[in-house]
């Protein structure tokens, strides 16, 4: 009985997660550019087509020298190559790579977990795939273009290229292209490497060790090379040294509240493998988890627990597929609550992700700010003289050479990195008839800017349906 019962909840888990991912492909065609990390995809991508990789780092129509993308090139390079072979629009692109990413790593996942028992049912190798899309990091990010699914993708590939055959090449060769991706992508390298020194594997961890080095080093050091030097500013500490303590905790908890059945699972599938003397997966974990302590950078937001996520579904489902196969020692009372706990486990989780599609939608997410993203996208067309500090308006209006990373350049304002000096006289000077922003919390503005903001400048918020602010739109007070 208690089997049937977890068979059904498995399933409405697997149709949930389904919902979710066909609302974000849907959601993929809105036209509108809601998120920071789009924008600087899409203006990257245009400035790596039309002026080549230095201005991809260093946009020179970006105002006080603001950087420009801060990722290493895999992701614009192949953006370029869909835009240009099929001719996908750059905003289809970006999205293109990210979601297939998503897609393509939850379908690796199943594979790792196929590995572990092959001739187990394949429902659990199904969950696999749809489980991730039960999360909140997933299903609130995974119609926006962003370089960590595809990153995810590469790391996972190579994951289960080593527990399929034990290959350390192609694994470091596929570990080191989701470093060419997003460059914090290392959980499952060190995982990998230590887990080959723990069982004093000398031979093949050298050989691992090269095959990622080597790739990479070349890669990043014709990349800089042919940035004039700037490539390598993205690793610059000074661009991280902001911080959102009192953000990060509120982040973390809710992560755990609305998914603690499936991490409980997870962890438990976790002890298994390592009981296995079978410690990848479980290094690659921790790890994983280890990497999430980044939240507390600034403009760090929950899809941080992208790989942990996918990573939680592999080990709930590999300790699902394998517990039957472990409780031949139990007594008949043992035996039951094995069985039973999980099926509760995952049937709070059914609820959990029930509330999740009642209660969000991609679609209607962008629905509730189409109004004020044409509103702020029209107040800037055709105006030369607006500073332009807002996710999308730039890239509706095709004004892709004049978009700059204004949040890393707010960081460096707050560490003395950037000079705030010619902001601040142009806002005394009222420069700028229209300055478009988003949140001002976002920017924690170093205090000359913030209070020349505040003397010369009136502000209006552009509102979605709910009341919630998109845009602030300042003009000069008379």
């Amino acid at each position: 009985m208690s089997k049937s019962i977890l068979k059904i909840m498995l399933s409405v888990l697997a149709f949930l997660g389904a919902i979710q991912m066909m609302r974000g492909f849907l959601a993929l065609f809105t036209p509108l550019v809601l998120d920071y990390t789009e924008q600087m995809l899409v203006a990257g991508t245009w400035q790596l087509e039309n002026n080549g990789i230095a201005a991809m780092y260093a946009p020179p129509g970006a105002p006080y020298d603001m950087p420009g993308i801060q990722y290493p090139p895999l992701f614009p390079v192949l953006t370029v190559l869909l835009h240009n072979i099929f001719g996908i629009s750059l905003e289809g692109a970006v999205r293109f790579w990210s979601f297939g990413g998503y897609i393509a790593a939850a379908i690796v996942a199943g594979f790792i977990v196929k590995e572990w028992l092959p001739k187990q049912p394949l429902r659990y190798n199904y969950l696999t795939i749809f489980l991730p899309f039960c999360f909140w990091p997933v299903i609130i990010y995974m119609q926006t273009a962003r370089v960590d699914p595809l990153a995810l993708f590469l790391s996972l590939s190579g994951a289960w290229l080593y527990l399929r055959n034990g290959s350390v090449k192609a694994t470091g060769f596929l570990f080191a292209l989701a470093a060419l991706t997003k460059q914090t992508y290392l959980a499952a390298t060190i995982a990998l490497l230590l887990n080959l020194l723990l069982a004093r594997k000398w031979k093949k961890a050298g050989i691992f060790t090269v095959s990622y080095i080597l790739p990479l080093g070349i890669a990043y050091f014709v990349t800089n090379i042919l940035s004039g030097g700037i490539f390598f500013n993205i690793f610059d500490p000074s661009r991280a040294t902001r911080f959102i303590f009192h953000l990060a905790p509120g982040m973390v908890f809710f992560f755990l509240i609305d998914h603690l059945p499936i991490l409980i699972l997870a962890s438990t599938g976790v002890a298994f493998l390592w009981k296995k003397e079978q410690p990848f997966l479980p290094l690659y974990a921790l790890f994983s988890a280890l990497s999430c302590l980044t939240i507390i950078k600034d403009g760090a937001v929950d899809y941080y627990f992208t790989e942990l996520v996918y990573l939680a579904s592999i080990m709930t489902c590999i300790f699902l597929q394998s517990k039957n196969t472990e409780t031949r020692d139990l007594n008949a009372k043992q035996r039951k609550i094995k069985n039973y706990v999980p099926t509760l486990l995952i049937g709070i989780q059914c609820l959990l992700g029930a509330g999740m599609v009642i209660g969000y939608s991609q679609l209607n997410a962008a629905d509730n700010f189409t109004e004020a993203y044409q509103a702020g996208a029209a107040v800037i067309k055709d105006a030369q003289d607006s500073l332009v500090l807002a996710d999308g308006a730039l890239i509706a209006n095709e004004y892709y050479n004049r978009a700059g990373d204004y949040l890393i350049y707010s960081i460096m304002l707050s560490s003395g990195k950037a000079d705030s000096t010619l902001l601040v006289k142009d806002l005394k000077e009222k420069r700028w008839k229209q300055i478009l922003t988003v949140t001002p919390d976002l920017y924690r503005w170093v205090a000359p800017i913030a209070n020349a903001l505040a003397d010369n400048y009136e502000v209006q918020i552009l509102r979605g349906r709910d009341s919630q602010g998109l845009y602030w739109l300042y003009t000069p007070k008379k």
